[in-house]
C-alpha cells in the first residue's frame, strides 16, 4: 500500500514540487484555500514531495518537523491537471 492510496487515490491534480534541501522525512500538510481546511497530512520520503489533490483550486502546503526546529509554508499554490 502506498502512503497516498488512502485519501488521494485517483487524484488528477498536482501542486508544485516541494523541496527541503538538508531536511529529510518532514511532515507535509496540504490545506485548501481559502479557509485552511486540511486536505491531508503525510510524512514525505526524502527531501522532496509533489502534493497530489483531488480537485483544482488554490492550496497551501506546510512542511514541518513534528519535534520542532523546522517549518516552512508555501501559500497560494494553484493545482494543475496531471
Amino acid at each position: 500500500v502506498k502512503q497516498l492510496d488512502n485519501g488521494v487515490h485517483g487524484a488528477h491534480w498536482k501542486l508544485e514540487k516541494i523541496e527541503t534541501p538538508g531536511k529529510t522525512d518532514q511532515v507535509v500538510q496540504v490545506r485548501k484555500e481559502p479557509g485552511a481546511e486540511v486536505v491531508y497530512t503525510v510524512r514525505m520520503n526524502g527531501d522532496s514531495f509533489t502534493p497530489l489533490v483531488r480537485e483544482g483550486g488554490t492550496y497551501s502546503v506546510i512542511v514541518f518537523d513534528p519535534d520542532g526546529g523546522y517549518r516552512k509554508e508555501w501559500k497560494s499554490l494553484q493545482a494543475r491537471k496531471i
